[in-house]
């Protein structure tokens, strides 16, 4: 029997994809930001949102490859590869697969990526993401989901509904992940 499979998202998860946008919206357009201050995906900066940063920056091959690793997160890859299977999956569009591939190539070594409108297409038991509405759709069934605790994704309403899915976990940080897959029998602690 095969290692479990488990899906990573790269923005916000694998790639600190807000930090990058952040720095672009700043030279771009001079409004000074942090990571920390994206509290919404459409987040608005004032003289653009984070949306429509994200849709003038990621066709910039150098951009995407610029960006940075999420702090934390190669450890937690190197403990997680040990007892799982892992891709990496993400919402970006059909343009980005060739640098997205690299990025992780450089980073991480070879590993497969899955470029998806819609997570639940992967053929993952596991999901760790940052996007609430695609650890909804993702966690049926036998599949488990974990949400990354991000600035944006801090809102009441979603932590509970979290929460209250028998499926879904909520994790503060990486160590708490870890310790959760522990616990459900998934990693060896």
């Amino acid at each position: 029997m095969g290692k479990t499979l488990f899906a990573v998202d790269v923005d916000g998860v694998a790639c600190d994809h807000a930090a990058a946008v952040c720095k672009y919206v700043a030279e771009k357009y001079g409004v000074q930001c942090k990571r920390e201050d994206v509290t919404s995906w459409d987040h608005n900066f004032g003289a653009v949102t984070f949306v429509k940063a994200v849709e003038e920056a990621y066709p910039n091959k150098d951009f995407l490859l610029a960006m940075e690793v999420t702090p934390g997160f190669e450890p937690f890859l190197a403990r997680l590869r040990r007892h799982l299977d892992i891709t990496f999956v993400s919402t970006r569009k059909p343009y980005c697969r060739e640098a997205t591939t690299e990025w992780i190539r450089k980073r991480f070594g070879k590993c497969p990526l899955l470029l998806a409108e819609n997570k639940s297409q992967t053929e993952a038991k596991l999901l760790l993401d940052d996007n609430p509405d695609e650890l909804f759709r993702f966690a049926q069934g036998e599949r488990i989901g974990f949400l990354l605790k991000q600035p944006w994704n801090q809102q009441t309403e979603v932590i509970g509904r979290i929460r209250s899915h028998p499926n879904l976990h909520f994790a503060r940080d990486f160590g708490q992940v870890v310790g959760q897959l522990e616990e459900l029998g998934l990693l060896p602690k």
